[in-house]
């Protein structure tokens, strides 16, 4: 097994230079749903998604909150592969609580850019929307392992 600080370290390193990760979630009878996204996430490792009202994730997490996440570097070759697994629970920002978050969404995601959105892009009669992604857990794959081994060493970001 990784020492626990490098091990901590290689997760963040691995959020840090990755840009999609993969979103489960279920529906009310348990049919579960992977969708590949673009994330942002802020200093305490909490992650944003951006997508349509209408899409099946985002009716998932409306009434399904318990969602998992997987990030790694799908360019990477098969023994170099390396990825963070996230247990969390995911809520569909909108009214107060859009508002409430919108600022410290927009220094994570668009701070600097041009035409970059406004909170009325997200909410009301938008099509838009942004999950908060909270995680309660983080794994990162055991590249110590024994090989063809598929061990998971939890990992502490905050």
């Amino acid at each position: 097994m990784e020492g626990q600080e490098t091990a901590n370290s290689k997760a963040k390193q691995i959020i840090k230079e990755n840009i999609f990760a993969t979103l489960a979630t279920s529906d009310r009878s348990g049919v579960p749903w992977a969708t590949p996204f673009n994330y942002s996430c802020d200093e305490k490792y909490v992650f944003y998604m951006f997508s349509s009202k209408n899409s099946r994730h985002m009716k998932n997490i409306a009434i399904n909150k318990n969602v998992s996440m997987a990030i790694f570097d799908s360019t990477a070759r098969k023994d170099d592969i390396d990825g963070v697994q996230i247990e969390a629970k995911a809520e569909i920002l909108e009214g107060d609580s859009l508002a409430k978050e919108w600022n410290h969404i927009f220094k994570a995601k668009f701070a600097g850019r041009r035409n970059a959105p406004t909170i009325e892009n997200f909410g009301g009669t938008s099509l838009r929307r942004i999950a908060k992604i909270t995680p309660s857990r983080f794994y990162k794959f055991d590249r110590t392992s024994v090989p063809g081994e598929d061990e998971r060493q939890e990992v502490w970001l905050r």
